[in-house]
């Protein structure tokens, strides 16, 4: 009998202490449950090779690259920040040219804020000399404007010869109040302001925690990918994800709208922010006086559509406890189709430089074989360095 009882007990012990070792690995810094999102989502089989890269050699060094944009004869452009210039590199990542450098004069620029590669035009816009340069793809200037309305946009494209930015134009600031309540503005081709649309309420909800809501109304909208040939439809995906993505369309008027939400499991609510010290944390961020530092359970890395019309969308997230790199799936309904947690040598580093203000892994820019380049950090001779790596992805589903 005594045994029996010992053996009940023994039994007991070993139930308790795994549930509570499963409910541990589920909670998070704050002690909210974070349970995998994904566990009733197929899974896929994706797998990344190297197909190139660019920066790792004395002849095709780059300091800050910060946007790679392609052109629809193969060539890369790569917009360097550290040396203020526009590098081009052909398929093999032979440097072809180089232009601009720093400074106030047509040409130059202070800030690579945001930037734009036309069929056959350059677009740079400067924060700080505020102007947007167009230049030809050899690097001479056609024109330079002066733009005042806008503050610290994220990217660009153009639709029908209007020019429309994702923009973060802070909440303080009342001169901007027209504009303030939305992502997207318009202008024509002048870069005379025609109409903004995306409201911030709809696309990035409110939170209750202070330091969290600055964090995601000031450093980083998110990114947003093109849909269809005929450029009348993208995809925009905050930054700070939170299981949502959104399409939008032009009607024949060119009026934008929200046409549909992109939704994925994510059960883990808002991402976390908290206060802590600056080594224990993966974000940091400065506010007048104040340095607010924290955690972040999920941030996008960028959303792309495939040539088969499918939506792959690139997340670094907390699941069991642990920061995953997650690749999702969509059809062109927007449903998932599945996720991926691919382990490869080249992000592995990814955990130990994240920031928000400048993340570590950028999916820059896709071809149109489905190839795509990332701007990632790099150990080297020199230190850690920023290079950008072109890649295959396969998926199987």
């Amino acid at each position: 009998m005594n045994m029996i009882f010992i053996k009940k007990g023994v039994l007991f012990v070993c139930l308790f202490g795994l549930c509570y070792l499963l409910q541990g690995c589920n909670r998070n810094s704050q002690g909210n449950i974070v349970a995998n999102p994904y566990k009733h989502i197929p899974t896929l089989n994706v797998k990344f090779d190297e197909l190139l890269t660019i920066g790792d050699t004395e002849n095709n060094a780059l300091t800050d690259p910060t946007f790679v944009r392609l052109s629809e004869d193969g060539k890369v452009f790569i917009f360097d920040k550290g040396s203020m210039s526009v590098k081009v590199f052909d398929g093999t990542g032979k440097l072809l040219s180089e232009f601009g450098q720093r400074g106030r004069a047509p040409g130059e620029y202070l800030e690579m804020t945001c930037v734009l590669l036309g069929s056959s035009l350059v677009y740079i816009y400067d924060e700080f000399n505020k102007r947007v340069t167009v230049l030809d793809f050899k690097g001479v200037v056609i024109k330079t404007v002066r733009v005042t309305s806008l503050l610290w946009p994220r990217d660009m494209f153009v639709y029908k010869g209007n020019i429309i930015f994702l923009n973060k134009i802070p909440y303080y600031l009342s001169e901007a109040s027209k504009m303030n309540n939305f992502l997207f503005h318009e202008f024509d081709s002048l870069f005379n302001y025609k109409t903004s649309f995306g409201e911030k309420s709809a696309l990035l909800p409110k939170s209750k925690n202070g330091s969290y809501q600055d964090l995601k109304e000031e450093i980083q909208p998110g990114t947003i990918s093109r849909v269809n040939k005929e450029g009348n439809e993208f995809i925009y995906a905050p930054y700070f994800y939170e299981g949502k993505m959104y399409s939008f369309r032009a009607d024949t008027k060119k009026n934008w709208s929200n046409n549909k939400i992109i939704k994925n499991t994510l059960v883990n609510k808002l991402p976390v922010i908290e206060e802590a010290s600056e080594t224990t944390t993966t974000l940091k961020y400065h506010f007048g006086r104040d340095t607010k530092y924290g955690t972040v359970n999920t941030e996008s890395l960028g959303v792309f559509t495939l040539k088969n019309g499918n939506i792959i969308h690139f997340i670094y997230t907390l699941i069991d406890n642990k920061k995953r790199f997650i690749v999702e799936l969509f059809d062109h309904t927007g449903r998932l189709l599945g996720y991926s947690t691919p382990d490869f040598l080249f992000l592995n580093n990814y955990k130990n430089y994240v920031k928000a203000i400048s993340p570590a892994v950028i999916f820059s820019a896709k071809d149109k074989n489905d190839h795509f380049y990332l701007i990632m950090f790099n150990n080297s001779k020199q230190g850690i360095v920023r290079i950008v790596k072109k890649v295959n992805i396969s998926i199987n589903r």
